[in-house]
């Protein structure tokens, strides 16, 4: 069995449309809560519930250009990941877009990163330690049968990552 995947990566309509949705659904609750059609508080109350809904719904605009677009993934026979055409973006810092990553960077799956058969959250390390990655990637992302693919190639490198971190600390004790 071999690891190698590589993949081209699109936006997601799925990420697209929940986050469409969460911004629709904070906009209307801002506005009625201010035109007290909604919930009975204080005036200064309402003014504050209605503007963080407003707020949260601006958050969720910024929040769909946070995440990657367009770019390629590569895993080699050996477990390094290589992006191309990808940017570096932050979760937490949803209206910076960061720099492009370097095509040149090789990539190993940190300890934090998430595998679920719906969803990959990668925590992405470089070996070079300048700066870690944070990837999130739906099934709509890839073509047919290479999110599966994908998803079994990071699951085998965070398991055998896991076996060598076990192996580590026994060496210590």
């Amino acid at each position: 069995m071999t690891i190698a995947v590589s993949s081209p990566l699109k936006p997601s309509r799925f990420f697209s449309r929940c986050t469409l949705g969460m911004t629709v659904f904070h906009a209307l609750t801002g506005v009625f809560i201010l035109a007290s059609l909604l919930g009975n508080f204080e005036p200064v109350v309402r003014a504050g519930v209605g503007l963080a809904c407003l707020f949260a719904a601006f958050l969720f605009i910024l929040l769909r250009r946070c995440f990657m677009g367009d770019g390629y993934i590569r895993i080699s026979p050996s477990g390094q990941i290589h992006l191309s055409g990808c940017t570096e973006s932050s979760p937490f810092l949803p209206f910076r877009r960061g720099r492009p990553v370097s095509d040149a960077e090789i990539f190993h799956i940190g300890e934090r990163s998430t595998v679920l058969p719906i969803l990959l959250l990668l925590h992405l390390e470089p070996d070079s330690g300048k700066r870690r990655i944070f990837l999130c990637i739906f099934p709509d992302m890839m073509p047919d049968g290479m999110f599966s693919a994908l998803y079994v190639s990071c699951q085998w490198l965070l398991t055998r990552a896991e076996k060598e971190s076990v192996f580590r600390d026994s060496d210590k004790t």
